[in-house]
């Protein structure tokens, strides 16, 4: 496994933090679920076994398709990604002010 330190020249660190805004509604609250419902990892060699890291993937794709309410409407999680992209970008080149995704459970 690769691992970057902060100072590291390449590494995606911006993205990292966009991301952020979209961990909890998307990784945690799927995971999360996951364990409520009774699913059990399997572990190999202190990392997840190769068919439960297929499993928790799958689970998190579904999620990104699911819907949740933004700017009025109730839009899939990965198009809400892209619009906030989009309205970060549209930030720096100074047309508008950035709100974060902000989700509740």
């Amino acid at each position: 496994m690769v691992q970057f330190s902060v100072a590291d020249p390449g590494r995606p660190s911006f993205v990292l933090d966009f991301m952020e805004e979209f961990r909890q509604p998307v990784v945690d609250r799927t995971v999360l679920s996951m364990f409520t419902k009774g699913f059990a990892p399997k572990m190999e060699e202190e990392a997840l076994h190769v068919e439960s890291r297929r499993v928790i993937a799958q689970e998190i794709r579904e999620r990104l398709e699911s819907k949740d309410r933004y700017e009025g409407k109730k839009y899939q999680l990965k198009t809400i990604i892209q619009r906030q992209a989009y309205h970060l970008a549209t930030y720096f080149r100074g047309e508008r002010e950035y709100r974060p995704f902000v989700w509740s459970w």
